[in-house]
């Protein structure tokens, strides 16, 4: 199994996730897409100092993956890829910006290095949200939702096009690779001569792929519209999920609501 086949399978595991029976999965696909730009909109806005808020929100965005029986090792796992890119983008925090600044208890430490590590929590967090929509939410559902927030539907169709041909593409990809393999036995990659014909192979097979497909698609009528197999309507259970959340959210920006309730139970307590 080669790489190709190992990245087709590791989105097929994330397609599998969105179609499971879990109730976060069922609810409306526009209340989930709310609740993941809203989320978004508050992690940027927070300070670059400000890492009390933010570990407010990587509570909540805990209990949203418990909510949806998501596994965050396995989350974790698949965007560690990221990790080095954050790392790069604010390595030079540290070493520029040598303010000190008193953390928690008399520990003392850089405006840099705080700076550093809000920079790499957030983006951690944002990507983490971002694998919850997708990991909750089919492709189909997910651009439903767009449709109903009056995104162009031409774009919304680039994206479902995109997506779909991208399997084809890597599935192409994938036995062109192992055709010439076979065909140059102990070879350990694709000689630079060989570049050019196979990418017009490549390309010949994709196009010959996309045209059935688009035969397909007319067979089965379409016209170039866009429509569900399912009706999206919102209930109740929506309603009240996307409210208990706009009240977390609400609670975390506008005061310590920890901080609130640890003062609630030592009341409470003693």
């Amino acid at each position: 199994m080669n790489k190709i086949y190992l990245a087709v399978h590791k989105i097929r595991t994330i397609e599998e996730l969105a179609r499971r029976d879990q109730w976060v999965n069922k609810l409306h696909p526009l209340v989930k897409f709310i609740v993941t730009i809203s989320f978004l909109v508050c992690l940027i806005s927070i300070h670059r100092f400000d890492l009390e808020r933010l570990m407010y929100l990587a509570v909540i965005l805990y209990v949203c993956f418990l909510a949806a029986n998501l596994s965050l090792v396995q989350a974790l796992k698949r965007i560690w890829y990221i990790i080095p890119l954050l790392i790069v983008g604010g390595i030079a925090n540290p070493i520029l910006d040598r303010k000190e600044l008193e953390l928690i208890a008399g520990v003392m430490i850089t405006s840099g290095q705080l700076s550093f590590f809000v920079l790499l929590l957030k983006g951690m967090l944002s990507v983490l949200m971002s694998y919850f929509l997708i990991a909750t939410t089919t492709m189909e559902e997910l651009t439903a939702a767009l449709y109903l927030v009056k995104v162009p539907r031409s774009f919304i169709l680039i994206i479902l096009f995109v997506y779909r041909y991208l399997f084809l593409l890597m599935e192409e990809t994938s036995q062109v690779l192992v055709a010439y393999q076979l065909r140059t036995s102990g070879s350990k990659g694709i000689h630079y001569k060989e570049w050019g014909s196979l990418v017009g192979l490549l390309l010949l097979r994709t196009i010959k792929r996309g045209e059935e497909c688009y035969q397909s698609m007319k067979l089965r009528g379409y016209q170039g519209g866009f429509y569900t197999m399912k009706s999206l309507k919102v209930n109740k259970v929506d309603i009240l999920s996307l409210g208990a959340y706009a009240l977390l959210l609400y609670l975390v920006f506008q005061g310590p609501v920890f901080v609130w309730i640890g003062v609630w139970l030592e009341g409470v307590m003693g």
